[in-house]
């Protein structure tokens, strides 16, 4: 079953395609030279076919019927950034999308928060209420502990 990951950080107001991407020093490759990277071939468990349509494609009756081959699973930014008006965001968009999300993943979501340390007990989530309830008890603060 593949994961469906979302990362909620509604601080900047901009989509991720507009976000500008860190540039690194060019790293020295084990590959020296000018050689050809070698051939790929599928393996046993790759996505071919039939299986790969379904992925892609949903039924003309419910556009979200792709969910039922995920298991879904929310990380959130929970650092000081996201205090006020970005969290209750946070809170209000899950709490929209958790029944769509849920009436196609019957164990529910998963919901991970960067620094939080109880953020494994946040499992098999169905219902908008128990959304309010975390972000009742998760509080913002600390860093944004990406890239560590």
């Amino acid at each position: 079953m593949s994961k469906n990951i979302g990362y909620c950080n509604t601080s900047t107001g901009l989509p991720p395609s507009s976000a500008r991407l860190p540039t690194f020093p060019s790293i020295e490759t084990q590959n020296p030279g000018n050689e050809a990277p070698p051939a790929y071939t599928p393996g046993p468990g790759s996505c071919t076919g039939a299986s790969q349509t379904a992925l892609t494609s949903s039924s003309d009756s419910d556009p979200y019927s792709f969910l039922k081959s995920f298991d879904t699973i929310f990380l959130v930014d929970d650092s000081g950034s996201m205090a006020g008006h970005s969290w209750r965001e946070t809170q209000e968009a899950l709490e929209t999308i958790t029944p769509i999300c849920t009436a196609h993943d019957e164990d529910g979501i998963d919901i991970y928060f960067l620094n939080h340390p109880d953020s494994s007990l946040y499992k098999k989530i169905t219902s908008p209420s128990t959304i309010i309830e975390i972000f009742q008890t998760v509080r913002p603060g600390g860093a944004t502990p990406t890239g560590q």
